[in-house]
C-alpha cells in the first residue's frame, strides 16, 4: 500500500515540477518581452524628449485613457515584480517537487531510507544560490582581470613601439646613458662610475637601490603613464619621459645582478 501512495506522491510531485517550470518559463518570456519593449519605449523618449512628450495634451490624454492606463500599469508592474516572482516560484518548484518525490521515494523503500523535510530542501536551495552567485562573481572578476591583462599588454605594446620611434632600441639607450655621465663626470674606475649609474637610474625611477626588478617595473610603469607625451601636456614631459625610459633600460637584469653583487 505504501509502495502505491508513493507512486502517487511522486507522479504528483513530478507533475508540479512540470507545471512549475511551464509557468516559470512563460513568465520569464513574458518579462524579457516586456523588458525590451520598455527599453525600446525609453530610447524612443529620450531620442524625442522627455519634458516635449509629457507636456504634450495628446501625449497625456492618450496615456491616461482608460483603454490605455491599465496596460501601462500592467507594464510597469510586470517589470518591478516579474524577476522576484520569477525567483520565488524557482524556489517553491525545487522545494516542493524536491520534497514530494523524495517522500515518494521513502514510501515506495518502505522506509528504508530517510527523508528530508521542507526545511532541509530549503537550505539545500539557498546554498545552492549562494554558491551559483559565488560561482558568477568568481567568473565576472576573472573576466575583468583578464579584460585588465589584455588592456595593459597592449598598452605596453603600443608603448614599446612609441618608445623604439622616438628613443631607439634597448642597447642604444643604455649605450647613450653611459656615454652622457662619462662625459659629465670623466671616467674614473669602472666599478664606481657603474654604481654611479645605476644609483642615479634608480633615483630618476624613485626606488631603493637594492630594488628588485618587479619593484623597479612597477615604479617603471607609474611614471611611464605619469609623463607619457600623450597624456601629459608639460612642456618638460617628453625630456623627463626619456629619461625615465633610458633609467629603466640601464636597470636590466643583469645591472641588477651587478649592482647587488658588489
Amino acid at each position: 500500500m505504501k509502495g502505491i501512495f508513493g507512486n502517487i506522491i511522486y507522479g504528483i510531485g513530478s507533475g508540479l515540477e512540470w507545471i512549475f517550470t511551464k509557468i516559470i518559463n512563460v513568465l520569464a518570456w513574458i518579462v524579457e518581452g516586456i523588458r525590451l519593449i520598455g527599453k525600446g519605449l525609453l530610447g524612443l523618449l529620450f531620442g524625442i524628449g522627455c519634458v516635449v512628450i509629457f507636456i504634450s495634451p495628446l501625449v497625456l490624454a492618450f496615456i491616461f485613457n482608460p483603454a490605455v492606463f491599465p496596460i501601462i500599469m500592467i507594464f510597469v508592474l510586470v517589470s518591478l515584480l516579474g524577476q522576484p516572482l520569477i525567483s520565488y516560484l524557482r524556489y517553491g518548484n525545487y522545494v516542493i517537487t524536491e520534497f514530494l518525490k523524495d517522500y515518494g521515494e521513502y514510501l515506495k523503500n518502505e522506509g528504508k531510507k530517510e527523508y528530508k523535510s521542507f526545511r532541509d530542501f530549503s537550505s539545500q536551495y539557498q546554498r545552492m544560490q549562494y554558491e551559483k552567485k559565488r560561482e558568477e562573481q568568481r567568473k565576472y572578476e576573472e573576466a575583468q582581470r583578464e579584460e585588465n591583462r589584455r588592456r595593459q599588454e597592449a598598452w605596453e605594446e603600443a608603448f614599446r613601439a612609441w618608445f623604439n620611434q622616438t628613443t631607439g632600441a634597448y642597447y642604444q639607450g643604455q649605450k647613450d646613458y653611459r656615454q652622457s655621465y662619462e662625459r659629465s663626470s670623466g671616467y674614473v674606475n669602472p666599478n664606481a662610475s657603474f654604481r654611479q649609474q645605476y644609483e642615479e637610474a634608480c633615483n630618476i625611477l624613485g626606488v631603493n637601490y637594492n630594488a628588485d626588478k618587479y619593484q623597479i617595473k612597477l615604479a617603471y610603469r607609474k611614471l611611464a603613464k605619469r609623463y607619457h607625451p600623450d597624456i601629459n601636456k608639460d612642456v618638460n614631459a617628453t625630456e623627463k619621459f626619456q629619461k625615465i625610459n633610458t633609467a629603466y633600460a640601464f636597470l636590466n637584469d643583469e645591472n641588477i645582478k651587478r649592482y647587488q653583487g658588489q
